[in-house]
């Protein structure tokens, strides 16, 4: 059974799909089309996983997408309903549970972060973090991250959101760009447009082109800059609204110890991931110096085999009877 999915990827959207990477982030602005590209996603990737050989898993094949709160979970629920063919269902929609159950054993639920504690008790394949930036550290690291490590899962992650300073998310956004995180890629596009040498807008390669450049225009007139910057251009800001310069180049992380601040009555280092929320972690995702080698080998162990699988998975042919989903091609470049 081959079903297309009623979706033309722009040329980000389909940068993002060609990936094989077992943790990616999407750092884009604002209407760049992120949850589009992720939902699809998650119908692809379901579709592949229910081809290989796993009847030993119940549900054969467990995905969630999470969102902060249940407001943006309900606009999630609803575009999930419509984009997933129904021929793939073996039931109609749960509406309390917000879960959609496939032929053949397949599951995907729609979660809201407002209780981190909620999000445990399973193993998964994959988890979607939908606005990671508004979404606690905690939810990810407590709660999420476990959930992929179940023996037989693939245990993916996808992090999406339109940056918002310098918290957690951006420092997992550095781990893509780092060549060392083998299993991570990170993407940082704007809405549309760039600025130009001369701060005109111009279109960049990888922008939505469905958006309207007098749009952008218009907001520019109408918003602070430094909204404009974070919101439109994807900017990753610090306090004082600059952009940080470890993000221009691949592989170059944020400078630490410059600056002092107080936060929450208590003296931290703005550059520190939860130092904004008034805590100071006793590291950072990005700094490679503040992670012993030996936990770095035994990283890259663990991780190596998992990915490898993976790609693999990607690779071969789909089983007998297992439905094949595709997409339409990308459109062309716009003017």
């Amino acid at each position: 059974m081959k079903l297309v999915i009623p979706y033309t990827p722009h040329p980000g959207q389909a940068e993002f799909h060609r990936s094989p990477a077992r943790f990616r982030v999407l750092g884009c602005g604002s209407r760049w089309g992120k949850d589009r590209a992720c939902i699809v996603e998650s119908i692809r990737l379901t579709a592949q996983l229910l081809g290989l050989d796993r009847a030993f898993l119940i549900p054969r094949v467990h995905g969630w997408f999470v969102a902060p709160n249940y407001p943006l979970a309900a606009q999630l629920w609803r575009e999930l309903k419509a984009f997933t063919p129904r021929a793939l269902l073996a039931r109609s929609p749960n509406e309390n549970g917000r879960r959609l159950e496939w032929k053949g054993g397949a599951v995907i639920e729609v979660k809201s972060a407002d209780d981190p504690n909620s999000l445990v008790a399973v193993g998964l394949d994959w988890v979607f973090m939908v606005e990671a930036a508004l979404i606690s550290e905690e939810a990810w690291e407590m709660a999420l991250r476990p959930r992929l490590s179940s023996p037989g899962r693939a245990g993916l992650a996808i992090f999406n959101g339109t940056p918002k300073g310098r918290n957690w998310y951006y420092h997992l956004y550095l781990r893509g760009r780092d060549p060392q995180y083998e299993d991570w890629e990170s993407w940082n596009f704007p809405t549309r447009c760039q600025l130009g040498p001369g701060g005109e807008l111009v279109d960049h390669p990888m922008g939505n082109p469905y958006v309207r450049r007098e749009e952008i225009e218009r907001a520019r007139q109408e918003m602070p800059d430094r909204w404009v910057r974070q919101e439109f251009l994807a900017e990753f800001l610090t306090a004082g609204g600059a952009r940080p310069s470890s993000v221009a180049g691949r592989g170059s992380f944020h400078e630490r110890g410059k600056c002092a601040a107080w936060q929450g009555g208590r003296r931290c280092d703005p550059d520190t991931p939860g130092a904004m929320e008034g805590r100071v972690r006793p590291r950072t995702f990005g700094d490679k110096e503040a992670i012993p080698a030996r936990r770095k080998a035994l990283h890259v162990r663990a991780f190596g085999a998992r990915r490898e699988r993976y790609r693999e998975m990607r690779g071969r042919a789909r089983g007998a009877g297992a439905p094949e989903v595709g997409l339409n091609s990308p459109p062309e470049k716009s003017h």
